[in-house]
């Protein structure tokens, strides 16, 4: 009866259920412990013949994450965006995790402009990194990495003190960004302030405090309180604030700074008003945005926030007060008393030097849709991120390839359930289907999504990423 009842199990657990019911009664031990014996050397047999995944030769028999099993070593090199959320995402228990970095926090850079100038607490933009390491049980190193040897599979790190170290790896993770790019104008990074971490930010805190205060009590240094000419154009160029660069960071910057200057300064430095003066040099303006935000945008930087916007522009050379800009066919030069960089970004070095596979412009590491590097003999991310299931959102290699990166939350799901129409292929929905056990870290790629982008709010625009569980650039 009990073999009728199991008849439609797999035979392994078939079996196991049917002994296990025999068990139960005297007359039927002995049986049982026949047909366990019989069972057991038929699978002794069976797998001496035909071994299931059969293990390659020099690798340890024990499973990732089993007592006493050996974990790949993995390095993650940053503390940026992507580098965080992989130290978030990945499993320690199956992978011996170390972070290098010279930073050991995670900086919300949107908002670093806003934190040179009191509008938030620098605390409040920055996530520490020793926290999420003691609770991954990772380790972490706060080193620069200055080279990699992929043949013995170490990296050198050099500390703020200037020792250096090596480091094994089995599996290297690079998300160290960028740095500010001068362009090898002459002077820039001798006499220009840049905006890229939090110690750019404090140094220019203090160096905006420092020529108010300079500005307040230089007419009194012949010892005659008047007001002299030379006076004037003196406190004029110390209040002469120049940003160059019109992204993103040099837009929010310059509507930070005049918001402090022609409010909190105008009320403490009352006499010191009318020489405040704003420049912004740039060729053109947010030009990764629509052209409308441009037009709002320098329309309210000149108008209302009485910036100075300088179009076409193009920096010469920087001296210790003075800048040299050429705009169109004509060139002019300014006094200064403060001058900050936000031209641009480009590659560190070490990501320069060790030879990756770069884009024509070499700024950015080529890599497949698995986020591998292209020629390098790497693992795939799935391997090290077990949660992200990255493996299960393959791209076909005649799909388009310009995607928007879109994230969701969770209520997106509850408001937006998508339909098997809403997926060009069965695999993909059942991939979202499977995902529902792994929610929220998956990662799911879809073209087409009639029914699910009206009820998110989103424009249908190619090709589509939706990342719930990484910080994914393509």
């Amino acid at each position: 009866r009990l073999l009728r009842r199991s008849a439609m199990l797999p035979r392994g657990l078939r079996a196991m259920r049917a002994l296990r019911g025999l068990g139960r009664c005297p007359l039927g031990r002995a049986f049982a412990e026949d047909a366990a014996k019989a069972t057991a050397t038929a699978t002794a047999t069976a797998t001496q013949a035909s071994p299931v995944n059969p293990k390659p030769s020099g690798l340890p028999m024990t499973t990732p994450g089993a007592p006493g099993a050996v974990r790949p070593k993995v390095v993650i090199v940053g503390t940026g965006w992507a580098s965080f959320r992989v130290l978030a995402d990945i499993d320690t228990k199956k992978n011996d995790v170390t972070v290098i970095s010279p930073r050991n926090h995670l900086l919300f850079t949107p908002m670093l402009a806003s934190s040179a100038l009191g509008t938030v607490n620098q605390r409040s933009i920055c996530q520490p990194v020793r926290p999420l390491t003691a609770k991954k049980n990772a380790t972490y190193y706060e080193s620069s990495v200055v080279g990699v040897d992929k043949e013995k599979q170490l990296v050198t790190c050099k500390t703020l003190g200037g020792q250096e170290y090596n480091l094994p790896y089995d599996k290297l993770v690079v998300g160290i960004g960028f740095q500010p790019n001068d362009f090898n104008i002459p002077g820039v990074k001798e006499n220009a302030l840049f905006m890229k971490e939090t110690a750019d930010a404090t140094r220019f805190k203090d160096h905006v405090l420092e020529k108010l205060e300079e500005a307040a009590y230089c007419h009194a240094l012949d010892n005659d309180l008047t007001l002299s000419d030379e006076e004037k154009w003196k406190i004029q160029e110390l209040l002469t604030f120049i940003v160059v660069g019109g992204g993103p960071t040099g837009v929010e910057l310059a509507g930070e700074l005049t918001d402090f200057l022609y409010n909190e300064v105008a009320n403490l430095y009352k006499n010191l008003k009318p020489y405040i003066r704003v420049h912004m040099f740039t060729y053109d303006l947010l030009n990764t945005f629509d052209e409308k935000l441009q037009d709002y945008a320098i329309t309210h930087l000149r108008k209302k926030q009485n910036v100075q916007v300088h179009l076409g522009a193009f920096v010469q050379k920087v001296e210790p007060n003075v800048v040299h800009v050429k705009l169109g066919e004509s060139a002019m030069s300014i006094r200064y008393g403060t001058l900050v960089w936000c031209a641009g970004i480009k590659p560190h070095p070490f990501v320069s030097d060790f030879g990756f596979a770069m884009n024509d412009k070499g700024s950015q590491i080529l890599v497949d849709p698995f986020l591998k590097v292209k020629g390098e003999r790497t693992s795939m991310p799935s391997e090290i991120v077990q949660p992200l299931k990255i493996t299960g959102c393959h791209r076909p290699p005649k799909w388009p390839i310009n995607k928007v990166s879109i994230w969701l939350k969770p209520w997106a799901w509850t408001r937006a359930r998508p339909s098997p129409s809403s997926f060009t292929t069965r695999a993909l929905w059942h991939t979202w289907v499977d995902s529902q056990q792994s929610w929220p870290t998956f990662l799911v790629s879809v073209v087409s999504l009639a029914s699910w982008h009206s009820s998110l709010g989103v424009s249908p625009i190619g090709f589509y990423n939706f990342p719930c569980g990484i910080a994914s650039c393509w």
